[in-house]
């Protein structure tokens, strides 16, 4: 991938209590979504379903559509103080959704995952591991404006 979502990584989110550098969560709980989400997967077969550019101009084929998130539990940024590899974003599903995310990232290791936002990529991550709680955690290295970005990008802190 030639965009700077290229080395995002979809990732089990492992840490608890996440927090900022200050100790404060950054976001709230929001629930309903502005604009609706789309989750698909980035396909090499021919035709694809659809296929979408991202800000940069990258297109991507895709599948059809997974799942279509139109609220979150929570959504957030945080900075990564373990791996100090910056701004890390956080994205927590309803209960309802848990287990079809479950099952589609466990069905999906190493196939890449991306969001639509307005048949837009907003980005596409490689999926690292199953997620069973619901809980996606993005890393790539973001400056804390980069997080908030990306964010904004798929309707704001929650």
């Amino acid at each position: 991938m030639r965009g700077i979502w290229g080395l995002v990584a979809v990732v089990l989110a492992l840490t608890a209590g996440c927090s900022t550098t200050e100790g404060t969560p950054v976001g709230s709980n929001k629930a309903e979504l502005s604009k609706p989400v789309e989750v698909r997967l980035v396909v090499e077969t021919t035709p694809p379903d659809i296929k979408l550019r991202d800000n940069a101009g990258e297109e991507y084929a895709l599948g059809p559509v997974e799942l279509r998130l139109e609220r979150f539990k929570r959504a957030y940024i945080e900075y990564d103080k373990q791996g100090a590899s910056g701004w890390l974003v956080h994205l927590e599903l309803p209960d309802d959704l848990t287990g079809k995310l479950s099952e589609l990232t466990q069905a999906n290791v190493a196939k890449r995952m991306a969001l639509i936002v307005d048949n837009l990529v907003v980005f596409a991550a490689q999926i690292n591991g199953p997620i069973p709680g619901g809980k996606i955690q993005i890393q790539h290295r973001f400056t804390q404006q980069q997080a908030k970005d990306l964010l904004d990008s798929i309707g704001g802190e929650r």
